[in-house]
């Protein structure tokens, strides 16, 4: 769950190739899913 309230999803991408999805949601929530159904948070220290 991204979190307890409903949050606005400014952006979602599919990459089909890597069967990744990435999640922009609110102002600053990253979240990217993958193939195998795990998921994690994305922090500014990744980019």
């Amino acid at each position: 769950m991204l979190s307890n309230y409903y949050q606005a999803i400014h952006l979602f991408r599919f990459d089909a190739k890597s069967g990744t999805i990435y999640i922009l949601a609110a102002e600053s929530l990253e979240l990217v899913i993958s193939r195998d159904g795990t998921w994690r948070f994305l922090d500014e220290a990744e980019f």
